[in-house]
């Protein structure tokens, strides 16, 4: 294979090796190589690949059938490494020029959810180890990782928390969200329509936003940092309830002192 490859395919010096302390600039790398490359192509080390006998390949398999197989596969074990290789076109004879990254991934301990736990083939820990893996490497300096459900939910956890905090104002913090579902985007951008339009009529009363989770809120936040005379606070209308509103308010500075006086 090597030889046939060999007139139009070059490979960078090394694979670039990515744990968590070098995750940072792999991924500055990785995404300026995105910028102009012509394909991408990944691959994954997991493991375990089969589960009894009820998962192995058939010649009458179906795409369907195979796809369940391998999906039970991938539901039951855990990836170890992540790889992924850019390829950039090279000179004007169509060769490509490959640009090879493992990630080595490991669950995130804290994470209260199945993505913390690891199940493991002892058949397929040997072979990998026979093939080079470094197990401790995996193990010490594997980059977190947990699932998106997971990630929410810390996230709306940690919101709950700051807004509970006196004078806190449920501020969006150092760390910022990102908003990916239609529905979610849609429902910011409608929110944030109506602050615009309270803020340029001249934002006399209280405006309250439609209720939302905290996930959302967190969202909202980091939008109305681009007003920075409005006060923010968070409104629940049912005690325990994890859905609030929050109340925008925009006060001169004798509201202001009178306030802190009665706080």
């Amino acid at each position: 294979l090597e030889g046939c490859f060999s007139s139009f395919l070059s490979l960078s010096p090394k694979t670039m090796e990515v744990t968590r302390e070098n995750f940072d600039e792999a991924c500055t790398k990785l995404e300026e190589l995105l910028k102009g490359c012509s394909f991408v192509a990944f691959d994954e080390e997991m493991t375990g690949i089969r589960i009894d006998g009820t998962t192995e390949p058939a010649a009458g398999d179906t795409t369907e059938v195979r796809y369940a197989k391998m999906r039970r596969v991938a539901t039951r074990y855990n990836i170890v490494q992540f790889g992924v290789c850019v390829f950039t076109e090279e000179g004007d004879e169509g060769g490509y020029e490959a640009h090879p990254f493992n990630f080595y991934v490991f669950p995130d301990a804290s994470s209260r959810d199945h993505s913390s736990t690891i199940t493991m083939s002892a058949d397929t820990a040997g072979f990998l180890r026979s093939h080079g893996m470094d197990w401790k490497k995996w193990i010490d300096e594997g980059i977190p990782f947990t699932t998106l459900a997971a990630w929410r939910k810390a996230v709306d956890a940690a919101q709950e928390k700051k807004e509970q905090q006196p004078g806190a104002g449920g501020g969006a913090g150092d760390r910022r969200v990102s908003i990916t579902s239609e529905n979610d985007v849609v429902f910011l951008r409608d929110e944030m329509e109506r602050v615009r339009g309270w803020y340029e009529a001249g934002h006399e009363e209280q405006l309250l936003l439609s209720p939302c989770n905290p996930f959302l809120r967190k969202a909202l936040y980091q939008e109305l940092e681009a007003y920075g005379d409005v006060t923010t606070s968070s409104v629940k209308e049912r005690e325990g309830d994890r859905n609030a509103r929050i109340a925008l308010n925009v006060y001169t500075d004798d509201q202001k002192a009178k306030l802190a006086e009665e706080a």
